[in-house]
């Protein structure tokens, strides 16, 4: 008995090295509203959007140490298609990388370079409204494998402007978010927000993918992707390949018609009212 538990732990124990180193060496992305300041890693991020209104959200990248990502492709799409909800506009980012040179004594010198993450991007097709694809196959390619190659350098765990010998800071890296901004998408809920449209008020999950022109790191390879923090790593280079947990949860929400906000006011004004004392004689 005491040999069957000692196994027990043991296994587990393997499976949890397994699973964590596995996540070590994965890239991570994440969506998130820009909006909000500090990226969380650690649970499915929330959203709630007026219908009528727009929210811009961002893709961004967490590579796994010494990883350089030299493309990637990336799907987004709803996991039950709503007429209310599309995406109006998607930019993929091609940002600059400034070369820094420490030359001692707390002095650095700072290089203008012609580097940049990619060679080209595309910022993919935008599904109709009524679609369960929300975006296709938007994506970014020709980084090259550095020191070598040309002068796009993909997304690199050396780009955060770590004080090294010499180092590179990717100028869309997020300190305070602890991540790369990949791209960024303008999510809009249509109707005029006073009405409740087609009546869906449970939360609307959404979810990443590779994209058809998939993910290359630089050996050559495609990397393990976990789309979010608590999933389990997926492959890269698999076109369509996704996690089990949504990326983003989205609540559509409604605002009072004129005519009960006005109700709802008079009868707070009403119940706010001074109210006179008896007289006594």
């Amino acid at each position: 008995m005491k040999c069957t538990k000692i196994y027990v732990t043991l296994l587990a124990f393997v499976v949890s090295v397994l699973f964590f180193s596995t996540h070590a060496n994965a890239l991570s992305l994440f969506v998130q509203a820009l909006s909000e300041n500090e990226l969380d890693l650690n649970s499915i991020p929330n959203a709630s959007i007026v219908r009528g209104e727009t929210e811009t959200f961002g893709i961004y990248a967490v590579p796994a140490p010494m990883q350089q990502v030299i493309g990637f492709a990336l799907n987004l799409s709803l996991e039950i298609p709503s007429a209310e909800v599309s995406v109006t506009r998607s930019t993929v980012f091609n940002a600059g990388i400034t070369q820094f040179i420490p030359l001692g004594g707390g002095n650095i010198l700072e290089l203008a370079t012609d580097d940049v993450r990619w060679s080209g991007t595309n910022t993919g097709q935008l599904g109709a409204p009524g679609s369960q694809l929300l975006i296709e196959n938007m994506r970014a390619s020709g980084g090259f494998a550095l020191p070598a190659g040309g002068n796009s350098v993909g997304i690199d765990d050396g780009n955060r402007g770590q004080a090294t010998s010499s180092f590179r800071t990717d100028l869309l890296y997020d300190a305070e978010k602890g991540a790369f901004l990949l791209a960024e998408f303008d999510l809009t809920v249509s109707g005029d927000g006073l009405t409740g449209g087609d009546g869906q008020h449970a939360p609307l999950n959404l979810f990443l993918s590779v994209g058809e022109n998939v993910f290359s790191d630089a050996a050559g390879a495609a990397p393990e992707i976990t789309f979010g923090q608590n999933d389990s790593p997926v492959d890269g280079g698999q076109p369509g390949a996704t996690g089990v947990n949504p990326d983003l949860q989205l609540m559509i929400l409604d605002v009072p018609e004129p005519a009960s906000l006005a109700m709802l006011l008079a009868g707070g004004l009403w119940m706010a009212r001074p109210k006179r004392g008896r007289e006594v004689s």
